[in-house]
């Protein structure tokens, strides 16, 4: 695989996560605020000055996606990292990747409900998640406003992943893409109820636009980011 195609697909998706995404969501539902009002979680607007406070803290978090990549990219020339990079269409492959994508939610959904959960004791919330609650009335500013430390431990989960999991490059750049958009839309501030999974009954365990605005709102519960499974078992679902 050629090294200028890897990079320029990671460099992307950086900046997807960090400028191009939390533009153009922000752009679609807050410049047309009169149009999905009555979609709006919390009625009221967003403060400019949280808005401002996230996107600098945005920025910064970019570094720290950058790190990672370093990290991934040294333990893989070592040899401590099962990644590849073929582009095989047969259909055992391709159901094999689908597996793969769909175990890589599950993973991620208990690693972050546990983190977060950490994250939210006393002294560590204080001194780092605090910075990702400056905007109880979130935006897509504040998907990825985050301190340094807990913007880390956040992405530590590719690396551990890696080292245990042999995954194919594209399914995980789309993994990423995938999940970055979802935190977009979990971070919006809007909930499409008459579209949301969750009305439907065997969509309970899916964690709606609601289920983490009420996080910010509330600040303990809701620590899921994809399902609602482990607040449900360990009783810290906010309803």
């Amino acid at each position: 695989m050629n090294e200028v195609f890897v990079m320029g697909a990671l460099l992307m998706t950086v900046l997807y996560r960090h400028f191009v995404g939390p533009v153009l969501f922000f752009k679609f539902f807050y410049r047309n605020l009169k149009r999905w009002q009555r979609f709006k979680i919390q009625k009221k607007a967003p403060l400019i000055e949280k808005i401002k406070f996230d996107k600098k803290n945005t920025f910064k978090s970019a570094v720290v996606d950058l790190s990672i990549i370093g990290i991934v990219f040294v333990l893989y020339a070592r040899g401590h990292m099962k990644l590849n990079f073929d582009f095989d269409l047969d259909w055992q492959n391709i159901a094999s990747n689908v597996v793969v994508f769909g175990l890589l939610f599950f993973i991620q959904d208990l690693y972050f409900y546990l983190t977060h959960a950490l994250f939210h004791r006393k002294k560590l919330y204080r001194h780092v998640h605090a910075i990702h609650h400056h905007s109880t009335n979130p935006t897509p500013w504040t998907s990825f406003s985050h301190h340094f430390l807990e913007n880390f431990v956040e992405l530590l989960v590719y690396p551990l992943v890696l080292y245990f999991l042999p995954l194919n490059f594209f399914v995980l750049i789309f993994f990423v893409l995938t999940t970055t958009t979802i935190n977009f839309l979990g971070h919006c501030g809007f909930e499409v109820e008459s579209l949301s999974l969750s009305r439907f009954r065997y969509f309970k365990w899916v964690a709606s636009f609601t289920f983490h605005n009420r996080h910010h709102q509330y600040f303990n519960g809701n620590y899921g980011l994809y399902f609602t499974i482990w607040d449900r078992v360990f009783k810290t679902e906010i309803k």
